[in-house]
């Protein structure tokens, strides 16, 4: 934004600031999830100060008085406090220029967020109707990989994902505090593409197959896999869905988020890369601040409603792709007999 657009930013809103203590929040009602999503809690040390709006993808709008809060943080896309979605550091504070105090008006501030990484971080709460084939993959200590069920007793996720050693797969929840919700079924195998040596090398594919079948409806479907002959487009935009983490080293989201990517010529991200494995597909990341992050792994790329892609590895477990390269799905497409006939002999 540049500082001709800020100014007027401050200009046109000043006309509408009222000073109004209380009003309808008072007795007020909750928020739905999916209303007033440009909505921001303005942060001190990890603590709510003031309240604040979304004006582009890099400035919240809030009082110049929140300055002697000593706001250092915001958080978006959470309507409760508790469960927070996405924290961003702020890293600069521009007051009104003519505002000097409460009661002289020009009571407005522009709070400019660093940039993060996954822009699952940014993405949507998938509704519960959409998606349905999700499944969360967990060890003994919860969430660790995503995964799609492919068939009512078989799901289909990273074969790195076997390093973290998932015991249970959990289907039709799509906020993983809900523990009571959905399907919760342990895994009775799990078996690894023969091909695969380790992530970034090719071939990152496992299913799981599970001890008891997943009874389908209410919430649980089968994924559609695409054709052998199938190749999505460059620059077509599709989805990569996960529960992972909102920033690098972060602690995984509880809500299922989603967020759109466009996909990127193979030669270009091979040029990028410089050692891509065969068989994959780029989406995502690369100079974009919209991708996977960690614990999104195992989890599709869908393309018109088809997962087209499994998500398999990024640059250095680093979700700021600013400066990065693209990110690697494995593409299914080149994998259906595989999955085929692992399913039939298993």
């Amino acid at each position: 934004m540049h500082q001709r657009q800020i100014i007027t930013s401050f200009f046109l809103l000043s006309f509408i600031q009222q000073t109004v203590l209380g009003s309808l929040i008072v007795n007020g009602k909750k928020v739905a999830d999916d209303d007033m999503q440009y909505m921001v809690s303005v942060q001190s040390m990890g603590s709510h100060v003031c309240g604040g709006f979304l004006v582009s993808e890099d400035y919240v709008l809030t009082a110049a008085q929140c300055w002697d809060e000593r706001p250092d943080a915001v958080v978006l896309g959470s309507h409760n406090l508790k469960y927070k979605k996405t924290n961003i550091e702020i890293a600069t504070k521009i007051k009104y220029p003519s505002y000097e105090d409460i009661n002289k008006g020009d009571d407005l501030m522009l709070l400019k967020q660093t940039v993060i990484g996954s822009v699952i971080v940014n993405g949507d709460r998938v509704q519960d109707n959409a998606m349905q084939y999700m499944a969360s993959v967990q060890n003994n200590d919860g969430h660790v990989c995503g995964g799609i069920l492919v068939r009512d007793n078989f799901v289909l996720t990273a074969a790195h994902c076997y390093d973290v050693q998932p015991i249970r797969v959990v289907l039709g929840n799509y906020n993983l505090e809900n523990a009571h919700n959905g399907q919760t079924i342990d895994i009775d195998k799990m078996l690894r593409h023969p091909f695969y040596r380790e992530v970034g090398t090719g071939n990152d594919l496992m299913l799981l197959k599970l001890k008891t079948r997943a009874v389908l409806g209410n919430g649980v479907q089968l994924v559609q896999l695409p054709n052998a002959n199938m190749n999505v487009q460059v620059h077509e935009r599709c989805k990569v869905a996960g529960w992972g983490a909102t920033v690098t080293g972060g602690p995984n989201s509880m809500d299922l988020l989603a967020v759109e990517v466009s996909i990127i010529d193979i030669t270009t991200c091979s040029n990028a890369w410089h050692n891509l494995p065969h068989n994959v597909i780029c989406a995502g990341g690369y100079t974009t601040n919209r991708g996977f992050c960690q614990g999104d792994s195992g989890g599709p790329l869908v393309c018109k409603n088809t997962a087209v892609g499994i998500v398999s590895f990024n640059k250095d477990r680093n979700c700021n792709y600013l400066d990065g390269v693209p990110n690697v799905f494995v593409d299914v497409s080149k994998y259906i007999d595989w999955i085929t006939n692992t399913i039939s002999s298993n």
